[in-house]
């Protein structure tokens, strides 16, 4: 017997899935993964601290006083994976006043700067730790944040240089 999920994405979604990705461009691809990624590495470890001798301790974002910033950062990923995947599939529900990749800019910049807020507040939460050690999740999060920030800032670049070119009648250059 099918379950509901596995009726819903038949094989004929999954080949709408497949053409629409295989039409994403390098800058589009970069930008998608940036989100994904940065909601994945959002669940790792983030810091390890051993205290006065006791076991190794590993925190995550979610966890003690910085849960607030975690799920902060969290709707900023999935806000901004929601937008790109209504714009990606012609879905047309929402509505910007302005361009997607100045929209992602922003919220790219504001997941980067909650991520070194949340940083300096674990390393103060943890000041009296032994050991005091960063972790992969912590470094995947602002790299994603870093990453698609600047993916979205060159493909807004571009897509205004495409546009003033249009504007004055010139043949675009590749």
């Amino acid at each position: 017997m099918k379950s509901r999920w596995s009726a819903y994405f038949s094989a004929r979604h999954w080949a709408f899935v497949q053409r629409h990705a295989r039409q994403l461009s390098f800058d589009q691809r970069v930008h998608l993964g940036a989100l994904v990624f940065s909601l994945l590495a959002l669940v790792l470890p983030w810091v390890r601290t051993d205290v006065m001798g006791y076991d190794l301790s590993y925190q995550t974002v979610f966890t003690e006083v910085t849960w607030l910033i975690g799920a902060v950062l969290a709707l900023i990923s999935l806000f901004g994976l929601a937008v790109y995947l209504d714009q990606l599939f012609d879905w047309q529900r929402m509505k910007l006043p302005l361009s997607f990749y100045v929209l992602a800019q922003g919220l790219h910049a504001q997941g980067f700067i909650l991520t070194l807020i949340a940083w300096s507040v674990l390393a103060g939460v943890n000041a009296n730790a032994e050991t005091f050690i960063i972790r992969y999740g912590l470094f995947g999060t602002a790299i994603a944040h870093l990453v698609g920030g600047v993916a979205s800032f060159l493909a807004e670049r571009s897509r205004q240089r495409l546009s003033t070119k249009a504007f004055f009648g010139l043949t675009p250059s590749a």
